[in-house]
């Protein structure tokens, strides 16, 4: 049964006052009916599914969903939605209005391509009371359930944005990982030409700060001293497993000056390239 309230302010955050426009609980056989395409110009709908399987499409992408998951559906988002055959599905949706969100239209909670499913995890129980307990305070829709209803939407709000934000830097965190992982394929397929930081900044697109902040984060070692390890180890073995000079090694692991690789030898070992090298014939 959908319930729709009367409007009473609500202080989300300091910009924002939403409010609970509609609200529903959904089970068989409303959820064998396929609701199909249609949108919400003025309201946000956040659905919540408590049991069974489903199937959404929003904005033109398909989404299969299970007990856990929420779909935020943005203000003006085109979708429809279907049970999944022979699941006994139950949801709840509330559809928000007045929500804004700096940085974002009115009625908005996702940021430019976020995915509308979100995962509620060890948050699903919370999440799930709360929004029963807001369907519960509309069963009498005087203006004091109402008002309750308007306080309990403020506390599940705060919880999906906080899921969101924690989804987000998830994400960051993903990316970063990725990106330092290509820096460092990029770095082992070229570190013998000689690679500087900026040139790196450029080859990725993002700043050199960037690019040293992450490399060390996930690798241990700036980027510019992972190259020079990389270089040095590669010249120690070039040091034991061949005959080459001094000058071709430094050359072939990217080093144009063998005054300055004996210096990086040094510096790193704590012996020179002549020393490693005779330590190792008399082994």
């Amino acid at each position: 049964m959908a319930v729709v309230l009367p409007v009473v302010s609500a202080t989300f955050a300091p910009h924002t006052k939403p409010i609970l426009v509609t609200i529903y609980e959904a089970d068989r056989p409303i959820t064998q009916m396929p609701r199909t395409m249609h949108c919400h110009d003025n309201l946000l709908e956040i659905i919540l599914i408590h049991e069974g399987k489903g199937m959404y499409s929003i904005d033109g992408k398909t989404y299969e969903t299970e007990q856990g998951d929420m779909l935020i559906i943005d203000s003006g988002t085109v979708h429809d939605e279907s049970a999944v055959s022979q699941s006994d599905l139950l949801i709840g949706s509330c559809g928000v209005a007045q929500l804004v969100i700096p940085g974002l239209p009115e009625n908005h909670l996702l940021q430019p391509h976020q995915s509308p499913l979100l995962k509620t995890g060890a948050m699903f129980s919370q999440l799930s009371q709360l929004m029963k307990a807001m369907y519960m305070y509309t069963v009498d829709i005087s203006c004091a359930s109402a008002e309750a209803a308007n306080y309990l939407l403020q506390a599940f709000l705060v919880s999906v944005y906080q899921l969101l934000q924690q989804r987000q830097e998830k994400n960051g965190a993903d990316e970063d990982n990725e990106l330092a992982r290509q820096i460092k394929t990029f770095v082992d397929e070229h570190y013998m030409e000689p690679l500087t930081l900026a040139e790196l900044a450029t080859q990725f697109h993002v700043s050199s700060s960037y690019v040293t902040r992450i490399y060390k984060k996930i690798y241990g070692y700036a980027v510019m001293q992972y190259i020079m390890r990389r270089r040095i180890g590669e010249a120690q073995t070039l040091l034991i497993d061949t005959n080459l000079s001094l000058t071709e090694i430094a050359l072939r692991v990217g080093y144009s000056s063998s005054s300055y690789f004996h210096d990086m030898f040094t510096k790193l070992t704590g012996i020179s390239p002549r020393k490693y090298r005779e330590i190792y014939r008399a082994v």
